[in-house]
């Protein structure tokens, strides 16, 4: 967002990335550079990861990703181990131990109609709409 802003960061600005890696390279062409470029990125799957990728956090000063699993693959695939460090995703405790409490329980024998259940965040890479197109396809209001 403040790359669109403002245009590019100063020479004496930290910049923290948070988008998928095929726009990185935008921030990374800019004559300026910043002082520090960090670069929080996750990801599902291991094995090789794409050549651009690599290459992007390759000139990057610091990687974050949100576990250890995710540091392990990114070592695997020659990102020097110094600049990979977690930084965990975060969760608000209180706030969905508040919300539970306002959801009826999956086993009340007065609560009728079927429970569709998914826990992801809602991004296009996730393909929550193909999933709903899917769950609507398949069901009706008549099922239970």
């Amino acid at each position: 967002h403040r790359l669109r802003m403002k245009g590019p960061p100063g020479e004496d600005e930290v910049l923290i990335y948070h988008r998928d890696y095929r726009s990185l390279g935008d921030a990374l062409g800019y004559e300026i550079r910043p002082k520090y470029t960090v670069v929080r990125y996750m990801f599902e799957g291991s094995g090789t990861l794409h050549a651009e990728l690599l290459q992007q956090l390759a000139a990057v000063d610091e990687v974050w990703v949100p576990s250890y699993f995710h540091k392990q693959v990114l070592w695997s695939n020659g990102i020097d181990q110094q600049k990979v460090h977690v930084v965990p995703e975060a969760t608000h405790v209180k706030l969905i131990q508040q919300q539970l409490r306002l959801v009826p329980p999956f086993d009340d024998p007065e609560v009728r109609g079927f429970v569709f259940l998914s826990i992801f965040k809602l991004e296009d890479r996730k393909g929550w709409r193909e999933l709903c197109h899917a769950y609507c396809l398949a069901f009706s209001a008549a099922d239970d």
